[in-house]
């Protein structure tokens, strides 16, 4: 098998999951790759070789990012939060509005995975409003679960 720039030991995925353009299939490879028994990962790019806890450490990760967007977004008052915004550039600027209710997504939950993470993976204080963004388009407008 085959899985490059997947896991890098030590380190959190490079900007919004590896640039994956289906987070689905990225949650998938993460099961994929915790399904083999294997003592020695190769993962690329920064680091030296890692085992398979590393690969573990990433698919947490992974479905913490996920799974805390998800129950963020989904308990959000989103018109509480438009009509905030509304206040300070009107009820008409609907991308405005709109904006407003991503942005407090993520905003929440970076700040709630932040110190889950920063001390755990070398670059979350770098990516992870990248890779919340990134679960943020799926739950929104992908995920059937």
């Amino acid at each position: 098998m085959m899985a490059v720039d997947c896991v890098t030991s030590g380190y959190a995925p490079f900007h919004g999951f590896d640039i994956t353009t289906n987070f689905h299939e990225y949650l998938k490879l993460s099961d994929e790759l915790s399904a083999f028994d294997f003592d020695t990962f190769v993962g690329g790019h920064l680091t030296d070789i890692g085992t398979q806890k590393d690969v573990e450490i990433t698919k947490e990760f992974t479905y913490d990012v996920y799974n805390t967007v998800k129950r963020i977004h989904n308990h959000l008052d989103q018109t509480a939060v438009a009509a905030e915004a509304a206040k300070a550039v009107g009820a008409e600027n609907e991308f405005a509005l709109f904006k407003a209710v991503l942005d407090r997504v993520t905003d929440d939950s970076v700040r709630e995975l932040q110190p889950r993470w920063v001390d755990r993976l070398a670059g979350v204080d770098v990516w992870l409003p990248s890779h919340v963004w990134t679960a943020l388009i799926y739950v929104r407008w992908d995920d059937k679960e």
